[in-house]
């Protein structure tokens, strides 16, 4: 089971749980510090999350000799709490208006659809959101999913544009204005049949994967 704990205004982990009866017996982490795991709905002190571990695990945290206190979640104030969610923003919205330009010009170039490369533009948007935020955080999560969405649907619209510059040998510009958004979005049911909506919600999931499941993209310490 992984664990995380929450100090110094980071989330540090995952970690094993023996690795976490050695942070114990350190005193890098005492009865108040907030912990949990992705089981977890909220973050809770030790001396609570410690009913999560082993008996081997239990009878050790009760040896550490630390006194239990209670606790709240950690108190941040509005710039804490939001600047995760602008690291997201930033990292997976730019992850994701790159993989909709790369998804685009693949298409176009190959000539035909390249349906399965949908799971890598969620792959890629599930990693930058992961940089940037905590993995136990649903909101981060379907963040991913969107973004992801997002990606798809930006992507698909670079391909009916670019195919038409290609066909009329315009240039992107001249193509948009000439089709204009309504014929945009009418030649984009090309790229809705039932397997590409298949394939659109395994690729969102492989975001909220990515964005949740990917533990050595934090450093154990």
């Amino acid at each position: 089971m992984a664990w995380y704990y929450y100090k110094d205004k980071q989330c540090l982990g995952p970690f094993t749980e023996e690795r976490v009866l050695e942070l114990v017996n350190e005193g890098a982490i005492d009865a108040s510090t907030p912990m949990r795991t992705d089981a977890m709905a909220d973050w809770l002190p030790m001396d609570q999350a410690m009913q999560h571990f082993g008996e081997s695990g239990r009878q050790r945290v009760a040896a550490s000799n630390v006194e239990p206190e209670r606790f709240s979640n950690p108190e941040l104030s509005p710039t804490e709490l939001l600047t995760p969610y602008l690291l997201v923003l930033l990292r997976g919205g730019l992850a994701a208006v790159a993989m909709s330009w790369v998804w685009a010009r693949v298409v176009v170039n190959a000539g035909y659809p390249v349906p399965y490369l949908v799971l890598a533009v969620g792959g890629v948007v599930g990693l930058a959101v992961r940089l940037g935020g905590d993995p136990f955080s649903l909101h981060f999560r379907l963040m991913a999913c969107a973004m992801t969405a997002a990606s798809i649907f930006l992507g698909n619209m670079q391909v009916v544009i670019w195919s038409y510059a290609r066909t009329h040998s315009e240039s992107f510009g001249s193509a948009l204005s000439e089709l204009g958004l309504s014929g945009v979005m009418d030649r984009m049911g090309a790229y809705t049949s039932g397997i590409d909506l298949i394939l659109y919600l395994v690729a969102m999931g492989v975001a909220y994967y990515m964005a949740s499941k990917v533990s050595w993209m934090k450093k154990k310490r």
